[in-house]
């Protein structure tokens, strides 16, 4: 199951519930993802407070680097959810 980051951590949802995610297509559940509360965002906000003042400590240049290596890891994911929508909610392997 999906879980959030949060604080440099993967978690589950506090409130331990979960959402089904369904392929809009034909409606067969795909997944299921964490189902924040309210207490899951206040530990996020807290966390990014407590991150910021070292993030913006840190030099522009390395903070692009991170970002782009960031952005370059969720494009492969979303190749991944693109490959899982044309072959209609089964991955390349199994359709």
């Amino acid at each position: 199951m999906a879980k959030m980051l949060i604080g440099g951590e993967l978690v589950d949802a506090q409130g331990g519930k979960t959402i089904e995610v369904r392929n809009p297509a034909n409606g067969e559940v795909v997944g299921q993802i964490p189902r924040g509360t309210k207490a899951d965002v206040d530990a996020a906000v807290d966390a990014a407070r407590k991150a910021f003042p070292g993030w913006a400590s840190t030099p522009g240049s390395k903070r692009a680097k991170l970002m782009h290596e960031a952005a370059q890891k969720m494009n492969v994911e979303k190749i991944k959810v693109e490959d899982l929508a044309k072959s209609g909610g089964a991955p390349e392997e199994a359709a």
